[in-house]
């Protein structure tokens, strides 16, 4: 039988379709990066955003059926026109309701309180807290007003407009999404500072301010006061809805899931993507306004390779907000600022020394967090500084530097976005904007700029000359002293000393110290190194005087004009605000190769029974190149003990301001009352074990409270250095060092 043969319409189509498939461009892929055959790309890039745990959302306490005859606490911050603020709605409540009501300073307007604190002020039938006038002090309102109600007592915080959306991204965070506030006139209230100047009384704050309506102001403070007291719950207050990481991140239109390791991007072309991918950091907020490097996989693993660190390690957190430093997320954020991989573990050291603000409850985060002109300063020290080209002279806070700039982007939006450390919400630049906010101020102290037999500040810090540090500040960006002494032959190097020394007596600080300066005071003045630099300084000279060589710490740079300190500008910080940490675990350079802190402990479970939790584990992968010494363990959050900070509730921070004077016929004290005296010792952040210990169990839990169970091994690395005050006296301390990363 004779075969049929293709017919010949086929043929042809078949012949068209192979030479358009011969000549059409095909689909191909690259990496991250897939090229559809009409020249579209689609691009997969890993998501910057660090891990926060979303808090159990509380209700609210029952209001109050009235407030007649009621007593009422009048808590305040202990800042400026706050208690005058309280003491006003007080009076108020006492004209008309004839309630009977007690001033109380909880001091500091950051940090967790005793639980003796917030038991005192549950004791009375309502507590007005106030005021939430700055980033922090509305942040943490938030949690004292949750803490309280728990406890079963309602609370009004009293708010500036301004930082209204402080508030209610504390109430996210701390899970009180139905906190009950009254917000002030803006205008209204500024105009009480006037008058206090003329008079110390809350006549203005009572008879005009609080009790006005504006065009700003639909209801007056006065009775939106009332109302957040004695207004039934809605059912929403009852039973809150539940918080979610997109009510963290700001990431609610559904686009992107801000828990996803990655997300796609589809675009024209390469070109567009890159404009696609910029255009959606600055809508979703984790762009910092310049343009930014697409943080491909194959991007990351390079900047990940640049270190020993495991990708999945946990080095911390960053406060407030909580978010989980991983290494992989630090990676993520120095290849979108545009870092060199060999930056990275100058990177992941200074992110450590940050993240001690958590561990350790300093006041590092406040310096980008605060409302006021504060900012971060990062001295890099040691070998690295050459072998990165970390610029320590001319123009070394300028521009133009790649490493400095690099190096500090990269933190500044690891700060922004693994901690979601937002503008307005966080952090207070709401104002006027930090100073150097986009790359902070960075620089190295060049080793071939030191006079002989100077130590540099690795040395000072008890750290080799062939080790390499960063140190971290927190200052007052507006206090940079000019210290000229003299344009002429009488010239005299000690002046210039002098005068930083006298400018730098109140708080720890940094000076920068230009070379010349400190080489004509060797030669002609006989000071061989920087230690006798700051026994001088502390013995001779007129003036005021350091009161301890911890409080100044001088670094040599190329700068021939003038000597500058960076410092606080008043004693907020002391010490706190000032953290060093030894790089490690470098792969690229042949500086900052020193053993490294531990790896996570490995298999790790939380059984619960009861009011127990038991916490099992097993020895970390890699010791870090140093034996394991021990491990420590730690219980965040419970239902009434703050979910947001190490070992509960912290100690307090006491503050003494003017309480207003008695209005008349006014019965509330005019002198603040007395929390109960705290005799027990403040509970550590983190248990020590040994280091053959595999289990812990914590007892006395509350099996309805929010808990966060880690644990962590530690080594014999010196690797953290410390100022510490006892008393009057500062030492270095190294009791931080060897700690490895987090399982939980």
């Amino acid at each position: 039988m004779k075969r049929k043969g293709i017919p010949r319409f086929l043929t042809v189509a078949l012949t068209i379709c192979l030479l358009i498939g011969i000549m059409a461009p095909a689909a191909r892929a690259d990496g991250s990066v897939s090229f559809g055959t009409d020249g579209s790309v689609t691009i997969t890039v890993m998501n910057p955003l660090g891990e926060i745990t979303p808090p159990d959302n509380q209700p609210l306490a029952e209001r109050l059926s009235s407030l007649e005859g009621k007593n009422i606490a009048l808590a305040y911050y202990g800042k400026a026109q706050n208690p005058h603020a309280v003491r006003a709605v007080g009076e108020l409540l006492e004209q008309e309701f004839g309630v009977t009501a007690a001033l109380y300073n909880i001091g500091s307007a950051t940090g967790a309180k005793p639980l003796e604190y917030y038991e005192t002020l549950a004791a009375y039938d309502a507590v007005v807290l106030g005021v939430a006038d700055c980033t922090q002090s509305a942040w943490w309102a938030a949690y004292h007003a949750r803490m309280v109600e728990k406890l079963g007592t309602p609370v009004v915080v009293l708010t500036h407009p301004q930082y209204e959306r402080s508030l209610d991204t504390g109430a996210v965070d701390n899970g009180f999404t139905g906190l009950r506030r009254a917000v002030l006139d803006a205008g209204l209230y500024s105009a009480g500072f006037n008058q206090m100047s003329a008079s110390s009384n809350t006549d203005f704050l009572r008879n005009t301010a609080f009790v006005t309506v504006t065009k700003n102001l639909p209801v007056s403070v006065y009775d939106q006061v009332k109302q957040a007291l004695t207004a039934p719950l809605t059912e929403e207050e009852r039973s809150p809805r539940a918080i979610t990481l997109r009510d963290i991140t700001g990431w609610t239109d559904g686009s992107f899931d801000p828990a996803a390791a990655t997300f796609t991007l589809q675009a024209a072309s390469e070109e567009r993507a890159a404009l696609q991918f910029n255009e959606l950091a600055v809508k979703l907020g984790f762009s910092d306004g310049l343009p930014m490097v697409m943080p491909l996989p194959e991007l990351v693993d390079k900047m990940l390779a640049a270190t020993t660190r495991d990708r999945n390690d946990v080095i911390g957190q960053i406060m407030p907000r909580g978010g989980y430093i991983t290494v992989e997320k630090a990676a993520v954020n120095a290849v979108m600022a545009g870092a060199r991989p060999e930056y990275f573990p100058v990177i992941l050291a200074a992110l450590e020394a940050y993240a001690s603000a958590w561990d350790e409850g300093n006041l590092l985060y406040h310096a980008l967090t605060s409302s006021e002109n504060y900012t971060m300063m990062l001295v890099v020290s040691g070998p690295i500084v050459d072998e990165l080209n970390i610029s320590g002279r001319w123009g070394y806070i300028g521009s133009g530097n790649e490493a400095n700039n690099g190096i500090g982007r990269a933190f500044r939006m690891c700060v922004r976005n693994i901690g979601v450390n937002r503008t307005g919400e966080t952090d207070g630049t709401a104002r006027a904007g930090r100073q150097n906010d986009i790359a902070l101020t960075v620089f190295g102290e060049v080793p071939g700029l030191l006079p002989q037999g100077w130590e540099g500040q690795n040395e000072m810090l008890g750290f080799r000359r062939d080790q390499s540090t960063v140190t971290l500040l927190g200052y007052t960006a507006s206090t940079m002293y000019g210290a000229n002494g003299g344009v002429n032959s009488s010239f005299d190097p000690m002046q210039v000393l002098t005068n930083i020394r006298n400018a730098g007596s109140t708080s720890l600080a940094i000076a920068t110290i230009p070379r010349n300066v400190a080489d004509l005071a060797r030669s002609q003045n006989g000071i061989s190194s920087k230690k006798a630099l700051l026994d001088y300084l502390l013995e001779a000279g007129t003036g005021t005087k350091l009161r301890s060589r911890y409080l100044l710490w001088p670094v040599i740079v190329g700068d021939p004009d003038s000597a500058r300190l960076y410092k606080d500008s008043g004693t907020l910080y002391g010490v706190s605000a000032f953290q060093n940490r030894l790089i490690t675990g470098a792969t690229l350079t042949r500086a900052g190769r020193d053993a490294t802190a531990p790896g996570a402990p490995a298999a790790f479970t939380v059984t619960y029974s009861g009011t127990t939790a038991t916490l099992t584990w097993e020895a970390p992968a890699s010791d870090g190149g140093s034996p394991v010494t021990g491990y420590q363990v730690t219980c965040t959050g419970g239902a009434a003990a703050g979910i947001r900070n190490p070992g509960g509730v912290t100690a307090a921070i006491g503050a003494s301001i003017a309480v207003p004077a008695e209005a008349a016929g006014s019965a509330i004290p005019k002198q603040a009352s007395a929390f109960p005296e705290i005799t027990r010792a403040a509970a550590p952040a983190w248990v020590g074990l040994s280091a053959d210990a595999r289990s812990y169990t914590f007892e006395g839990l509350d099996p309805d409270g929010d808990y966060v169970f880690a644990v962590r091994a530690v080594n014999g690395v010196t690797n953290a250095v410390q100022v510490v005050a006892d008393g009057a006296e500062y030492r270095l301390d190294t009791g931080e060092s060897g700690h490895g990363a987090w399982a939980r």
